[in-house]
C-alpha cells in the first residue's frame, strides 16, 4: 500500500486494518472528501496507526494519533499540517520528503 505525504490533507488516513495499533470504530462511518478528485469516502475508525520506515538509512516504526480508517482510498496519506502542529518540519527535494 503507497503511503503518501499530502500538504492538502487534513487528517493521517490508514487504509488497511492492519495498520493500526488500536482502533475506535465509528458507531456511524462518517464522509470524507477527496480535494483532487472532488469525491467522497467513508471514514469508519479513528485511532492510533504506525507504519514502518527508512529514514536516513535506518528502519523506524512511526506511530499517527488520531489517525482515521479510511478503508476506500488507494493509499494512506501523512498529513503534513498535523505534523506541523506536532512541531515536525518536513523537508522536499525532488525525489522525496
Amino acid at each position: 500500500m503507497p503511503t503518501l505525504i499530502d500538504s492538502g490533507a487534513s487528517d493521517h488516513c490508514f487504509v488497511n486494518r492492519e495498520s493500526f495499533i488500536s482502533l475506535t470504530p465509528l458507531h456511524q462511518p462518517t464522509m470524507g472528501l477527496a480535494a483532487a478528485k472532488e469525491s467522497i469516502f467513508n471514514v469508519t475508525g479513528k485511532e492510533k496507526a504506525k507504519i514502518k520506515t527508512c529514514i536516513n538509512g535506518t528502519n523506524r516504526n512511526i506511530t499517527f494519533e488520531d489517525a482515521l480508517h479510511t478503508p476506500e482510498l488507494h493509499s494512506n496519506l501523512i498529513s503534513i499540517s498535523k505534523l506541523a502542529e506536532k512541531g515536525v518540519k518536513v523537508e522536499f527535494d525532488q525525489h522525496e520528503a
